[in-house]
């Protein structure tokens, strides 16, 4: 079942008391050697509805695409759009380039990412070298957002202002 977001001062709460009992170090949690390593932000909403989401013709995420998102994550740092290259995202998963730009087409076929080529500028506004893609996510985080709110419509929609962490 998916996690049930709670109100802001239940969270504050549970989160003072929480800080006094445990030591909630990256250390602690992961070891001093993966707790050195980056981390990739993923809200939970993701892992809770990620299964929920669905295409027009009813085809669902497997897990290799939840993972390949999942690497997209790990890409974006800021407002911008990430864009690896479809190898770094291949070594990373353990799988070859087609398999890749195939799971990437399902997912633009599904509306949840946007592949957007990027090249640079060349001489006399002509196109220069090919950069490869990027990926908007704005789909992905309208379907996920839908799935929330389908299973708790009393939660407000938020903008998309900068919206404070919560755990």
């Amino acid at each position: 079942m998916p996690t049930r977001y709670r109100p802001r001062h239940e969270l504050q709460k549970r989160r003072a008391a929480a800080k006094e009992d445990a030591d909630r170090s990256r250390a602690a949690r992961w070891g001093v050697l993966l707790a050195d390593t980056r981390f990739t932000e993923l809200a939970n909403g993701f892992l809770d509805y990620y299964s929920e989401l669905r295409s027009k013709d009813g085809r669902r995420l497997n897990s290799s695409d939840a993972m390949f998102l999942v690497h997209l994550l790990r890409f974006k740092w800021d407002q911008y759009d990430p864009h690896p290259s479809y190898l770094t995202v291949a070594t990373a998963m353990g799988i070859q380039v087609p398999a890749v730009r195939k799971i990437a087409k399902k997912l633009e076929s599904m509306e949840l990412i946007k592949r957007i080529p990027r090249r640079e500028k060349g001489r006399d506004g002509k196109d220069g070298q090919w950069l490869g893609n990027a990926f908007a996510l704005n789909g992905l985080r309208d379907a996920l957002e839908a799935a929330i709110l389908k299973e708790q419509p009393g939660l407000q929609q938020r903008g998309d202002e900068d919206v404070s962490e919560v755990d």
